[in-house]
């Protein structure tokens, strides 16, 4: 059940902060919504690193040209 509530907490930290479409209907109760609290910072994390890494491409490859 523990797992369950894991995967489901990314999944709505996902739907939240993102455009991903999640095709799964998850119930926002307390335990899943603690869980995706938990996630925000993660999440967050990843977002930064990945447009981090876009911006720094872009720069890179506008150098080379």
């Amino acid at each position: 059940m523990r797992n369950m509530y894991r995967l489901d907490g990314l999944l709505i930290a996902l739907q939240f902060f993102t455009i991903v479409p999640v095709k799964k209907q998850l119930a926002l109760d307390k335990p899943r919504l603690k869980k995706a609290m938990q996630f925000f910072p993660l999440l967050g994390l990843g977002l930064g690193v990945v447009m981090a890494s876009i911006v720094s491409a872009g720069q890179t490859l506008s150098q080379i040209s």
